[in-house]
């Protein structure tokens, strides 16, 4: 009689807890060692890039057909504490046990809590400037032709360190304004440090701004004569430059000559954005969340 042979589980495989339990175990990964191979024969490895801002906090709160909105409450600090809950519940941060009765208890614990998951957050961006710096490294080494999910990795992996400068400065010099910053301006935070339905909100908000650039757009267009030829950039008036670039969220409080500049690199931007697409025709490789983060690029 012949016997399936199972896969053994390794000691490392069983000591991998599923939630942020412990600082230690709270040490994301967006790569696998035994998952990478050498290149060529060299030193240099490729690292396995994930397509989630946060691989550490599946399913990803944007690789949803139809994500759940996310929590509403009566003031930015309600919504936060909402916010947080919603992250226990999907066991993201650990809940507190039936061990922890005091109020007092519970908020030192769900502090606690608190700090690990930004601990794990920035222990990610660590790993993830080391994949970054192995990618540069390769393609300017060994000329590897870097995909699509790779240079957005790279340069999300850049906006991180910049956003990194502002969190890094209040923690070491006014350390009290820091929950400020993570209740009033998420979007400022690395993108490792911010809870899955905080995340929802940013993209929530800006597709309204996006909706309603586009329909103070259309408005205006609705007034030009159907008989005006296409303009180009530098045709554009005020209003259109600034619901445009509001439209592809690149900010509008600058002058016209800036906006144009902000315009034309994003434009720039899209056609190597479109051929790295086309050269990977086979739009199933792409998840849900990049592709709903292409969507967004594009207005």
């Amino acid at each position: 009689m012949r016997c399936q042979a199972s896969p053994r589980r390794t000691e490392e495989e069983d000591d991998v807890p599923t939630t942020l339990n412990s600082a230690e175990s709270s040490q994301p990964s967006t790569s696998s060692p035994a998952e990478q191979e050498p290149t060529n024969g060299t030193s240099l490895i490729r690292p396995i890039i994930s397509p989630s801002f946060v691989p550490f906090l599946s399913p990803s709160a944007l690789d949803s057909p139809h994500p759940h909105a996310p929590p509403t409450a009566s003031s930015t600090i309600r919504e936060a504490i909402a916010d947080y809950l919603e992250a226990e519940k999907a066991g993201h941060v650990q809940a507190p046990g039936p061990e922890v009765t005091s109020t007092w208890r519970i908020l030192y614990f769900r502090a606690k809590q608190l700090f690990k998951f930004y601990w794990a957050g920035l222990k990610l961006l660590k790993t993830n400037v080391q994949d970054m710096r192995a990618l540069q490294k390769g393609r300017k080494l060994e000329g590897w032709d870097l995909t699509r999910r790779e240079l957005r990795f790279v340069e999300r992996t850049q906006g991180d360190l910049i956003r990194l400068i502002p969190f890094m400065v209040l923690l070491a010099t006014l350390e009290e304004l820091l929950p400020l910053m993570v209740l009033y301006s998420p979007w400022m935070l690395p993108t490792a440090t911010i809870l899955p339905s905080q995340l929802l909100r940013i993209k929530a908000a800006e597709e309204e701004r996006r909706r309603g650039a586009l329909l103070e757009l259309g408005k205006h267009i609705k007034g030009i004569s159907q008989a005006t030829s296409p303009k180009g950039v530098e045709d554009l008036d005020t209003l259109e430059l600034n619901q445009l670039c509001r439209a592809l969220d690149l900010g509008n409080f600058a002058p016209d000559f800036w906006l144009r500049r902000r315009l034309l690199s994003r434009l720039e931007w899209l056609k190597g954005d479109d051929a790295l697409l086309r050269r990977n025709s086979d739009s199933s490789a792409l998840t849900i969340e990049e592709k709903r983060l292409a969507l967004g690029q594009r207005g």
